[in-house]
C-alpha cells in the first residue's frame, strides 16, 4: 500500500447521484505530497494552498532518485487501480 492510502478505496457519487465513480489513481506528486504532510508536523493547521507551495518546492529540489521512487510507487498504484477497476477510463 502506498503512503496516504487507506485499505478501502473511496468512491464518489456522480453529480446525478445515480452512479458511483472510482477514484483516479494518484500520480507521483500526490503520493509525495501525502507522505510529506504526514511526515512534517509543522504543516498541520496550514491552508492547503500554503502546504502545496512548500511541498512543491521540496519536490522540485528532490534528487532524481527520490523522485523516481515516487514514480515507482505511482506505477504500482496505477497497476493496482487497473486491476481493481479494469473498465476505468478517466472522463472529466
Amino acid at each position: 500500500m502506498t503512503p496516504g492510502r487507506t485499505a478501502t478505496p473511496s468512491h464518489r457519487a456522480s453529480p446525478t447521484g445515480s452512479r458511483v465513480k472510482p477514484p483516479r489513481p494518484r500520480n507521483a506528486w500526490i503520493i509525495y505530497r501525502c507522505a510529506k504532510v504526514e511526515e512534517l508536523t509543522q504543516l498541520r493547521g496550514m491552508r492547503q494552498s500554503e502546504i502545496s507551495q512548500i511541498v512543491g518546492k521540496m519536490w522540485r529540489d528532490e534528487t532524481a532518485e527520490v523522485r523516481s521512487e515516487f514514480e515507482r510507487l505511482s506505477d504500482i498504484e496505477k497497476a493496482e487501480h487497473q486491476m481493481a477497476y479494469p473498465d476505468y477510463r478517466f472522463r472529466p
